[in-house]
């Protein structure tokens, strides 16, 4: 079986889609958010980067 490699983003996307299940359970909706914005912040940088380098 061959596993795709995630990205660091989607890496923070997962456990933060991971912890959003456990929001009934318990009050993590600001590291939620937190986790997400996170997430997005590194994406944009990184295809930043890779655009100064093309």
């Amino acid at each position: 079986m061959k596993f795709k490699r995630e990205s660091y983003p989607d890496k923070i996307r997962r456990i933060a889609e991971d912890l959003s299940q456990m929001r009934n359970l318990y009050d993590v909706d600001h590291s939620v958010e937190k986790l997400r914005m996170i997430a997005d912040e590194l994406e944009h940088k990184f295809k930043k980067a890779l655009l100064k380098k093309a």
